[in-house]
């Protein structure tokens, strides 16, 4: 990319961070206004409309009214939708805005970076939004109590936000199992490179999945849309999600053993699994526990947010460094894997 494509992209950037912020804020308003006053309503917008833009996750909305995040706004279409775009547009990535910005709806023009980042990213909605619909429609301590367009469009609140944006639709500490392991699965991927979110990024899972199918069928190559992913991908996507799977593994049992959970400790495996998921995600979402951890506890997580915000693919790039060339290739040797 030349120095004129950069400063096209930055400026891009900018003003598109603006208008999506003040139309957010906006829509917001619409809402926030009538609850909150002028003042307070225009200032919540604002902030609520800023945060979900950048995956943050941080609301002021409860601090009145004593409701958690944003359950109090959850019959309110617009508030709903509107945070959800603003979630999913802050979280593709800015080079899939370059696209859009010069392409418009001409998807066939668009780089190969960009369909794989909206495929996957339409997937990971559409799949989670069915799934949680699934889980949590008839649990009455989640979302079973409430109509059925309530329920739905909560369910795809819950599909977006876990992707490092941290809103909260209902209470974690009472989803069903498999309802809070859809959420770790969605924190963990996050959102995609080049974007205001964290995670492992979309597209690792979309080279990860598809270099697993491709090893499996005992294909050379791993494609999509008639183009083949380099061979570096398929490493460095294999390599991250190692990473990230290890680094919440043994956090996990640090964690459980410092607090002595299962033990009496009314902490949960579940739980701080949960928690150490949220903070390799930067997600910020939890079942009610971080209050209580043991201080050890909580600078761990702290490291372990730092490790999701600097992201796999730069710590692998990190510990890889420049390798010599050997004078000869070492013997090759067969072994048995699987």
């Amino acid at each position: 990319m030349d120095l004129a494509s950069i400063k096209g992209l930055v400026k891009i950037i900018l003003l598109g961070t603006l208008i999506f912020e003040f139309a957010g804020a906006f829509v917001l308003c619409f809402a926030f206004v009538p609850v909150y006053g002028w003042g307070e309503g225009i200032w919540q917008s604002i902030f609520t409309s800023v945060s979900a833009f950048c995956n943050a996750g941080f609301t002021l909305t409860d601090k009145k009214e004593g409701y958690y995040s944003l359950v109090q706004f959850m019959n309110y279409p617009h508030v709903i939708l509107t945070i959800s775009l603003l979630i999913i547009i802050g979280g593709i990535g800015f080079f899939v805005w370059g696209d859009v910005v010069h392409h418009g709806i001409h998807l066939k023009k668009y780089s190969f970076h960009s369909k794989v980042v909206l495929s996957t990213t339409g997937v990971l909605i559409v799949l989670g939004w069915a799934l949680f619909m699934a889980f949590e429609w008839n649990n009455p301590a989640t979302i079973g109590n409430w109509g059925a367009g309530t329920k739905v469009m909560s369910s795809l609140f819950m599909a977006v936000t876990p992707r490092t944006a941290g809103f909260a639709a209902v209470d974690y500490g009472s989803m069903s199992g498999a309802g809070n392991a859809l959420t770790m699965a969605l924190m963990l991927i996050g959102g995609s490179p080049g974007s205001t979110a964290g995670g492992l990024k979309t597209t690792t899972l979309a080279v990860f999945v598809l270099a697993t199918w491709a090893t499996a069928r005992r294909e050379n190559e791993v494609h999509l849309y008639n183009r083949r992913f380099e061979n570096d991908a398929s490493h460095q996507a294999g390599a991250i999600v190692c990473l990230y799977i290890l680094v919440a593994v043994v956090s996990t049992m640090i964690i459980c053993a410092i607090e002595g959970a299962g033990i009496g400790a009314g902490i949960s495996l579940d739980s701080v699994a949960f928690e150490v998921v949220s903070a390799v995600g930067t997600v910020g979402l939890s079942q009610g526990i971080t209050a209580g951890l043991h201080a050890v506890s909580k600078v761990l997580l702290i490291l372990l947010m730092y490790f999701g915000r600097v992201g796999g693919f730069t710590l692998v790039l990190i510990f890889s460094g420049e390798k010599k060339p050997v004078s000869l290739s070492r013997v090759a040797d067969k072994i048995i894997v699987g």
